[in-house]
């Protein structure tokens, strides 16, 4: 090649360099105009930090990749709670298992998601007779509605058949075990709402209120109320997201457990269209503790039901359970988990809530 051509080929690669480099600066200037905390992957469903009730750093660990782990066998596309913590952190969120209005219509813009989850690590031993429990909601982002809910809790020896067999033989065993059943009561499609009439009549929406603690156990009321929640979202009720109500109390600067004030009530029924509130206290949640021959839970609630519109008290419900209630011979029947006999007591609660609300609310034409 002679020394034109040469120059001629060397100013047509630089020509080229050049346009490489302009089209390069050009999709950076283009990127730097995406806010830095939007994801634009197409997803289902952003998994928001649990709360941890348990007392154990580690029940995290255990529980949270099993949660993924049904989300993927189920095809869902979705944003784990560790990927949320920048956007959560950008926009002050406070969403440990709970989520506010405001903060759910950011994550919403930010994510294009049409579902949240949120739930709680309820119970989580390892000595005495191992237990998990958990308890697990979908937040429809569209119409900002509970659609699912389910608490489940067990210990190793709520499996155990005749002579042991079935029993899990480690706390991961138990975990499996105990998250397929979970993910098998909110049911298949995960995000849909379940094909029912719901509850009909006039009072359909109810809130609750944080029960008071008064046992041994820290964070015995919040997981009871999160376990009625399940029950009365699985009756039917359309059951106000707790974040929703813990907006209205940070913004009359209030604290409520177990009580709540009529100037509350009443703003609560007109920003939330609530028709009953609950809330009361728990006095005992104690879990299965000591010899296998003879352990078994006890627990102690109160509750109260109030018209959301008047304030008025409709119903008050007392109940002391153990789990050596349903025993018979040979310890068959007994009850092990204390997450199992909150939730035995939390439905029969619900039936009576809602032979309540029969007499008192008619129904609609």
């Amino acid at each position: 090649m002679n020394q034109d051509g040469k120059t001629r080929l060397g100013l047509l690669a630089g020509g080229l360099l050049m346009i490489c480099a302009c089209l390069s600066h050009a999709q950076i200037a283009d990127t730097s105009k995406t806010p830095p905390d939007s994801i634009r992957t197409s997803i289902d469903l952003v998994v928001l930090p649990f709360a941890n009730f348990t007392g154990h750093a580690d029940a995290i660990g255990v529980v949270m990749p099993r949660i993924y782990h049904h989300l993927q066998a189920e095809d869902i596309s979705f944003i784990a709670d560790t990927e949320m913590r920048q956007i959560l952190r950008n926009h002050r969120i406070r969403s440990v298992g709970r989520i506010g209005r405001q903060g759910a219509e950011i994550i919403q813009t930010q994510t294009g998601a049409a579902y949240l989850m949120l739930g709680s690590l309820d119970i989580f031993r390892q000595e005495g007779v191992p237990e998990l429990g958990i308890s697990i909601r979908i937040l429809d982002l569209t119409s900002m509605s509970v659609i699912k809910a389910a608490s489940f809790a067990a210990t190793s020896e709520d499996y155990a058949g005749l002579f042991g067999i079935g029993r899990p033989g480690t706390g991961i065993e138990l975990a499996d075990r105990v998250m397929a059943d979970l993910f098998k009561q909110l049911g298949d499609p995960l995000l849909a709402a379940p094909q029912t009439d719901g509850i009909s009549g006039s009072c359909q929406r109810i809130a609750l209120v944080p029960f008071e603690n008064r046992s041994d156990l820290a964070y015995a009321g919040d997981i009871f109320s999160n376990i009625l929640l399940s029950e009365l979202v699985s009756a039917g009720y359309l059951v106000v997201e707790n974040g929703f109500v813990n907006e209205i109390f940070l913004k009359r600067q209030v604290v409520s457990r177990g009580q709540i004030n009529l100037a509350t009530l009443e703003e609560m029924h007109a920003q939330l269209q609530t028709c009953m509130v609950l809330t009361g206290v728990v006095d005992i949640f104690k879990p299965a503790l000591g010899d296998i021959s003879e352990a078994a839970p006890d627990l102690e609630i109160g509750v109260r039901a109030l018209d959301a519109a008047t304030g008025k008290l409709l119903m008050t419900y007392d109940q002391e359970k153990s789990g050596h209630d349903s025993e018979s011979l040979l310890r068959l029947g007994r009850t092990y988990s204390l997450g199992g006999l909150a939730q035995a007591t939390a439905r029969h609660l619900v039936s009576q809530i809602e032979r309540k609300r029969n007499k008192i609310y008619p129904e609609v034409n």
